[in-house]
């Protein structure tokens, strides 16, 4: 019997939630898009795939984003597991 991992089944769910995370970080910090995307080597519109969910964030340039906008890396998955918790219930 073939079993999807918890993450796997989740992707998208936990990419769309990094995402606004890193919207909500980058606005906070009042930086634009384009800012952002230089000071970590990547276009304006991967930081908007990021933020929109689209494109997965590596743990890498995660760590990245923490570093520039000054933020613990736990800043990105506070409160996930709730989230995760709560949309577990509606796919089950």
């Amino acid at each position: 019997m073939e079993t999807k991992s918890v993450t796997g089944k989740y992707s998208a769910m936990i990419n769309s939630y990094l995402g606004r995370r890193l919207y909500n970080a980058r606005v906070l910090r009042g930086l634009g898009r384009k800012q952002l995307g230089n000071r970590v080597g990547v276009s304006y519109q991967q930081i908007q795939k990021y933020e929109k969910g689209i494109n997965k964030i590596s743990a890498e340039r995660l760590f990245e984003f923490a570093v520039i906008l000054e933020l613990p890396i736990a800043y990105f998955y506070y409160n996930l597991e709730m989230v995760f918790d709560s949309k577990k219930h509606e796919v089950d």
